[in-house]
């Protein structure tokens, strides 16, 4: 941290029970400067990142250290927040707020009930016929800790549904975790090019052609076929103008981590930022 960005964070930026008071671009940027070379918080990589997240979580209305502990930026570059911090500003905005699983095995339901200021009561649900259908169940976390995803997944529509001004729409980090995890297997099926009519044309087999071909200028893939027919060559035989092509393989993409798909060294193995 330059000793320019030390003097603004000493000198002027209050702070109370809230934490740092962020007014300006140049403190924001100043603080996530510090934020990241204190490296309290490795998952954000630079201060680009963290003022980002700070700043998200100040339209939140969260204070710079809750937002740095509970935002998250995966891959895809969208913001996302946990679970509990979630159900935390739905929460704050209401009379009554209760979370619970019922039922028993395959019949399990996650509910979120809620009863926002000045308004009715509203419920919203999902079972693990809803993870079946959606191709979820048995995947990472719904297989580890099926109970507290299915209330997530309760609690996004929660808060999608009645709640988007103050969720500002955010995706839950455990649920999409696991869906990026779905959508982006870890590892490609090879794929070979067994013939390819271009680079693989049908052989020349006429009289004049084979007297000429150290000379004559590759034919045209009509010429090529005339050729066959006027001499009588076969459309199937092997290819004699052009040598064969390689195969073409889809290179193997990097395991992801179960929890944010971020590049790890095995399958099923966390990043640094998710252990």
């Amino acid at each position: 941290m330059s000793d320019e960005t030390a003097l603004v964070v000493k000198n002027e930026q209050a702070i109370d029970r809230a934490g740092v008071q962020v007014k300006t671009g140049r403190e924001l940027y100043a603080l996530a400067e510090m934020v990241v070379a204190s490296k309290q918080f490795t998952k954000w990589k630079n201060e680009h990142q963290a003022a980002v997240a700070i700043q998200t979580g100040l339209e939140l209305g969260l204070t710079p250290v809750r937002a740095l502990k509970a935002l998250y930026v995966p891959p895809n570059g969208e913001p996302e927040i946990s679970g509990v911090a979630l159900g935390g500003l739905i929460q704050n905005h209401c009379e009554s707020y209760e979370v619970f699983v019922d039922g028993k095995g395959d019949s399990r339901v996650g509910h979120c009930i809620c009863q926002r200021r000045g308004r009715e009561e509203v419920r919203t649900s999902f079972s693990v016929e809803d993870a079946k259908q959606a191709g979820l169940w048995g995947k990472s976390n719904w297989k580890n800790y099926p109970d507290d995803m299915l209330i997530w997944r309760a609690v996004s529509r929660m808060g999608k549904r009645y709640f988007a001004d103050v969720t500002l729409g955010l995706e839950v980090h455990e649920i999409m975790g696991v869906e990026r995890k779905r959508l982006e297997p870890s590892r490609a099926v090879p794929v070979v090019v067994e013939h390819d009519p271009i680079l693989d044309p049908e052989p020349v087999s006429s009289p004049e052609a084979d007297a000429g071909c150290k000379s004559a200028a590759v034919p045209s893939a009509t010429s090529v076929s005339d050729s066959n027919t006027a001499g009588g060559g076969s459309p199937g035989a092997p290819a004699t103008l052009f040598e064969d092509p390689p195969d073409y393989t889809v290179p193997e993409k990097p395991f992801g981590c179960p929890e944010c798909a971020l590049p790890v060294s095995a399958e099923g193995e966390l990043c640094e930022n998710c252990r």
